[in-house]
């Protein structure tokens, strides 16, 4: 697992937050990939996942990535959740 730095941004462009987490690097997984992160309890986000919309992860100083959430569950930090995805 390889840890980045990345912006979230909706399917349509729409910035929603900074995160950091771990992805699978492309040796350990060559075609679809997946990963996690945290990130500040957001509403928009949230719904997104329910209504199973795609987001975008740009990578800082890398890769773009089109993901879908496979899950979300409540972070260790207060006001936090932690996701899990896959990349598309």
């Amino acid at each position: 697992m390889e840890p980045f730095h990345a912006s979230l941004a909706d399917e349509d462009g729409q910035a929603i937050t900074e995160v950091e987490g771990t992805i699978e690097s492309p040796e350990e997984a060559p075609g679809t990939r997946s990963g996690q992160f945290e990130l500040p309890d957001n509403e928009s986000f949230m719904q997104g996942v329910m209504d199973g919309k795609t987001f975008r992860l740009q990578v800082d100083g890398g890769d773009a990535f089109t993901i879908k959430v496979e899950s979300v569950s409540v972070s260790s930090r207060s006001g936090f959740s932690e996701a899990s995805f896959s990349t598309l």
